[in-house]
């Protein structure tokens, strides 16, 4: 006797084996697809986010064989401190005008850096490499700090000799500012950060520009440099006191103040 009803199970039965066999199949296809990209990135690829990674051994290799344009993106005032051998130190400016210009060949690899691993300043030049038809475009792995720490060498075009001087504690500056002292704050962190919060009145000049915008700071008061985490300032402060500015800087960064505002806070509320 005829049964629609185990005709239907049949059908549906034959379908699942169908699909079971189709998702076993596409599975390994996309498994034999990952295998066979580039190690770089095979592991953007498989992470499902970022751009391709190169580690400093590979990239030593591919720059002794004269196959990648390396570009490093952060401040100018800090590639020619020190850089790769061969870095190309960008000027301030759009990344889509930079790129045609400073890597002409857009088949060749195109590598960016920064100074440790964190390199938000990479991000423009990767979204304006995508349509401009680069095709490969790779962020060096731990960046310079990554580079040095492996023992391959660096080279200083601009050097600038360091002037130490003692950094300014939080709690200094917080007296400083109650106290009203004639004091311009030199913000050197990115406008997006700077936005997020900022000390007084602080004047925003992004490290990446201050080689260019360093005549627009006042000259009739002390400067007080500030960065993120107090990394960056003691290059730019020194670099200040070479063009002839009374600058300082503050220890620990945004970071360490807002710390140190943070424990008033709390410690006022326990009062």
């Amino acid at each position: 006797m005829f049964h629609p009803m185990n005709n239907r199970i049949r059908r549906s039965g034959r379908l699942a084996v169908q699909v079971s066999r189709s998702l076993k199949t596409g599975g390994l296809v996309l498994m034999a697809f990952l295998l066979f990209l580039p190690g770089p990135a095979r592991a953007a690829g498989a992470a499902g986010a970022g751009p391709a990674t190169v580690n400093p051994a590979d990239l030593d290799r591919l720059l002794k064989e004269g196959g990648a344009t390396v570009l490093n993106v952060i401040s100018r005032i800090e590639c020619l401190d020190s850089r790769i051998p061969g870095s190309i130190c960008p000027s301030a400016g759009d990344p889509a005008v930079l790129l045609p210009r400073l890597a002409p060949d857009r088949n060749r690899p195109l590598v960016l850096y920064c100074g440790i691993r964190e390199c938000p300043q990479a991000d423009p030049y990767l979204a304006a490499a995508r349509p401009l038809g680069y095709t490969k475009v790779l962020v060096l792995k731990g960046g310079l700090a990554a580079w040095k720490e492996a023992g391959f060498s660096v080279e200083s075009p601009g050097r600038i000799p360091r002037t130490p001087r003692p950094a300014v504690r939080p709690a200094v500056l917080k007296g400083w500012l109650e106290q009203k002292r004639p004091l311009t704050v030199l913000d050197i962190r990115m406008p997006g950060a700077y936005k997020q919060g900022r000390i007084g009145e602080a004047v925003n000049i992004p490290l990446e520009e201050l080689h260019e915008r360093y005549p627009e700071i006042p000259l009739d008061k002390p400067i007080l440099v500030v960065d993120d985490r107090g990394e960056r300032s003691f290059l730019a402060a020194s670099y200040l006191r070479r063009k002839g500015l009374d600058a300082v800087r503050l220890f620990g960064g945004m970071r360490q103040w807002q710390v140190f505002l943070e424990k008033e806070s709390k410690s006022r509320g326990k009062r």
